[in-house]
């Protein structure tokens, strides 16, 4: 007996040296997702807000009043208060930004939801795929011509770029065309393929269309970054419009979503990716119809792909809005301030202010810069979490010609960070006059 108890303890023990090496790395770090409770689907994610469109149908609730339940209703889930709010408004695939819902409406019609006013307010235009950016809404029209609408001046803008699922970002504005639809080779293999599409933006600066060149379907802005998928069996990539260079994930996947961070879909389950490092990592966590603002991920969840009961309503049927936050990362420069305006001296003394927004300690470096000439650099700077600190630079500018100079900061980006957008300050533009006597770099001629 005392010999079997002791081979059953050995087989115990070496069941555990191979089950251990297995599940420690899949409990480091693991997420745990929060369940809304809200039956919807195509969720959107900003500050501490989803909105999603929820079937009546499928919650048999007559969600807008009029008698039926055959509508599509915008809602939208607080954060905070955990407080679930009935739009009233009818319609499908919400975009969601600051205080504004806009969605696809009852024909086509891309109208918006006031969060504050709770007023509706219909745009007048026809179209898909409308989405959000400050005040501005990018959508397809009928005519496949991509448009931007501004919400405050009322005021509309045909690109006249043929194109589908905008995306936009400051004055980027990312989508995917077909080659058959413009009736041209687009990614410069020699072919016009009907079923082909490719990444290409327009910059509402320079009202100019710049092409990629790389293959996409959908397609998700931000900062200088396009991300994209093409095929189901293809790695997730992204276009840097600074660099004009096009990155591969490495990892196969769909529908990317970045605004700060980048998650897409893979194999039923959400990964994430961090641009920092290339690295890529599992969540996990079953989901689908991405959205990500900073650290907060929003998605829905079918209750019968899980088996779980997501809603309490003790069945398993409802399609389910969750969300995850994750590890949040975010280093800024909030103002750049310059000791004299006068150039015409030695030097000047630059001084930004970085803070911490994240939840972690961080360490990182700040660049100087004037145009896009480096000043210098201050490494090892470490915050903690909502610490902040002044880092100051010394600019030489005795012997700059006389000219107008554009002073920037820039925050190296740490692991994982979230929000990249605010890395960079600009201080403002100096004047360095030219001598008494000297016109543009030339010396005036008395007669």
């Amino acid at each position: 007996m005392r010999k079997l108890y002791q081979a059953t303890i050995l087989i115990v023990m070496l069941s555990l040296a191979f089950v251990v090496p297995y599940f420690l790395p899949r409990l480091a770090g693991v997420i745990l997702p929060s369940s809304t409770g809200a039956v919807g689907t195509s969720p959107s994610a900003h500050g501490q807000l989803i909105a999603f469109s929820t079937p009546e149908v499928a919650v048999q609730i007559d969600l807008n009043g009029d008698g039926d339940l055959g509508d599509r209703v915008i809602r939208y889930y607080n954060l905070t208060s955990g407080v679930l709010t009935n739009t009233g408004a009818v319609g499908n695939f919400p975009s969601l930004f600051g205080k504004l819902i806009v969605f696809t409406g009852p024909g086509n019609m891309v109208s918006y939801y006031n969060v504050s006013s709770s007023t509706v307010t219909s745009s007048g235009l026809v179209g898909d795929g409308a989405r959000l950016h400050n005040d501005l809404i990018v959508f397809a029209g009928n005519d496949q011509k991509i448009r931007v609408y501004n919400v405050s001046t009322g005021v509309v803008e045909n690109t006249g770029a043929l194109g589908a699922s905008p995306s936009m970002f400051g004055t980027t504005l990312a989508f995917s065309t077909l080659e058959s639809l413009v009736g041209a080779d687009l990614n410069g293999d020699g072919v016009i393929d009907p079923f082909a599409s490719v990444a290409r933006y327009y910059d509402t600066k320079t009202r100019a269309v710049v092409n990629t060149g790389a293959l996409a379907d959908h397609v998700s802005g931000y900062g200088s970054i396009i991300a994209f998928d093409y095929a189901l069996n293809a790695p997730v990539m992204f276009y840097n419009t600074t660099s004009g260079s096009t990155v591969n994930t490495g990892t196969i996947g769909l529908s990317p979503a970045v605004y700060g961070s980048m998650v897409f879909m893979e194999n039923g389950t959400i990964r994430r990716y961090d641009m920092s490092t290339g690295m890529s990592d599992d969540t996990r966590v079953d989901g689908n119809a991405l959205s990500v603002h900073r650290n907060l991920v929003a998605f829905e969840t079918d209750e019968n792909i899980v088996n779980k009961d997501l809603n309490g309503d003790h069945m398993v049927k409802d399609v389910v809005i969750r969300y995850f936050q994750l590890p949040l990362h975010d280093i800024a420069i909030t103002s750049l301030t310059a000791s004299s305006m006068d150039l015409n001296q030695p030097a000047i003394a630059l001084a930004a202010r970085v803070a911490n927004l994240g939840g972690s300690t961080e360490t990182f470096s700040v660049s100087f810069l004037w145009n896009s000439t480096l000043i210098g650099v201050v490494p090892g700077i470490t915050l903690g979490s909502g610490g902040s600190a002044t880092v100051s630079m010394q600019w030489t500018t005795s012997s700059l010609p006389p000219g107008t100079y554009l002073t920037s900061a820039k925050a190296s980006v740490v692991p994982e960070e979230n929000e990249t957008s605010n890395n960079t300050n600009l201080g403002g533009t100096l004047t360095k006059p030219a001598p008494e006597g000297v016109s543009g770099g030339t010396i005036a001629r008395q007669r």
